[in-house]
C-alpha cells in the first residue's frame, strides 16, 4: 500500500483524530435544487447515532435511554415507560431534508425501523376496559418490548437562526411547534411479564395487541408519536446548536435572521 493510500485509511479509520468529522460535511445551496442537504442530515444523525460527535460534545444516541416516559389513555389511565430503551436510530433513513430559509421551516421525510423496551405500568380506573379485564380498576406492569416497521414521518418544524458568541450562525429547531403526519407498515408487541393483581395477563394481551394494533395507533398513536418527535428534535438541536451553518451551507446566512 502506497503511502499516499496509508494516509487516506488512516484519516477514515481516525475520523475524529486529525481529520474532524465536521470538514468531512458537504456545503450545499440554501437553494438545494438536487437533495443535497438530504446526504448531508442523513451522515449527521447516522454519526451522532453510531459513533457520536466528540468534537460537538454529542455522545451515540444509539442506542437511546429515555429514563421516564408517561402519556394519558382514555383520559383516567396513565401510561408509563420506564428505563427505556430505543434502537435502531442509526439505520433511520432520510426520504427528504430541506431547509427553506425565507420561510424558516425545516421539511423532513424519515423512515425508521425502531425497536422500544422497557418497564411498562397502566394505573388507573376505567369503566371501557372492565369487559376486557373483568375489573374497571387498572394496576398493571411488566416488561414489554415493541417493534415498529417502516414508521415513517413527514415533518414540517420551524427553527431559528441564531448567533454563537464566535459570530457564527446555527440553527435551532422548534421543538414545541411541529407538524407531521405518518404511517407504521406494522407493529408486534412482546413481553416478558405483564401482571395485573396476581394474575399474569401477558399472553391474551400481547395477543391483544398485536391484533389490534391500528386500532391503538388511532387511537393513542398521536399522544405516544408527539413525545417521540418532541424528542427527536431535541436531540438533533443538541447537535446543530453547536454546528455553525458554514460548515453545511455555502451562502452566508445571517441575511435571513431578521426575517
Amino acid at each position: 500500500m502506497s503511502v499516499f493510500k496509508c494516509l487516506i485509511f488512516l484519516c477514515i479509520l481516525y475520523s475524529f483524530g486529525d481529520c474532524k468529522f465536521l470538514d468531512t460535511l458537504t456545503k450545499c445551496s440554501v437553494k438545494d435544487e438536487d437533495g443535497c442537504l438530504k446526504s448531508v442530515f442523513q451522515n449527521i444523525v447516522t454519526e451522532a447515532a453510531q459513533k457520536g460527535i466528540p468534537e460537538l460534545n454529542v455522545p451515540p444516541a444509539d442506542p437511546l435511554k429515555i429514563d421516564k416516559f408517561s402519556i394519558n389513555l382514555l383520559e383516567t389511565l396513565t401510561g408509563t415507560l420506564s428505563d427505556g430503551i430505543v434502537k435502531g436510530i442509526r439505520k433511520c433513513v432520510f426520504n427528504k431534508y430541506q431547509l427553506d430559509f425565507e420561510k424558516l421551516m425545516a421539511i423532513q421525510d424519515i423512515t425508521c425501523d425502531l425497536t422500544i423496551q422497557g418497564t411498562v405500568t397502566l394505573s388507573g380506573k376505567s369503566p371501557a376496559i372492565e369487559a376486557l379485564l373483568g375489573t374497571n380498576s387498572v394496576d398493571v406492569h411488566g416488561k414489554g418490548k415493541v417493534k415498529i416497521e417502516k414508521l415513517n414521518f413527514y415533518m414540517e418544524t420551524p427553527f431559528q437562526l441564531l448567533k454563537n458568541d464566535n459570530g457564527d450562525v446555527y440553527l435551532q429547531l422548534d421543538d414545541k411547534n411541529f407538524k407531521y403526519i405518518y404511517d407504521v407498515q406494522n407493529m408486534k408487541f412482546s413481553a416478558e411479564k405483564i401482571v395485573i393483581g396476581n394474575q399474569d395477563i401477558c399472553k391474551p394481551s400481547v395477543a391483544l395487541l398485536n391484533d389490534n394494533y391500528r386500532t391503538l395507533l388511532k387511537s393513542f398513536g398521536k399522544m405516544f408519536l408527539d413525545r417521540v418527535v418532541a424528542v427527536y428534535c431535541g436531540l438533533l438541536n443538541e447537535v446543530l446548536r453547536p454546528l455553525p451553518l458554514k460548515f453545511y451551507i455555502t451562502e452566508d446566512v445571517s441575511v435571513y435572521i431578521d426575517n
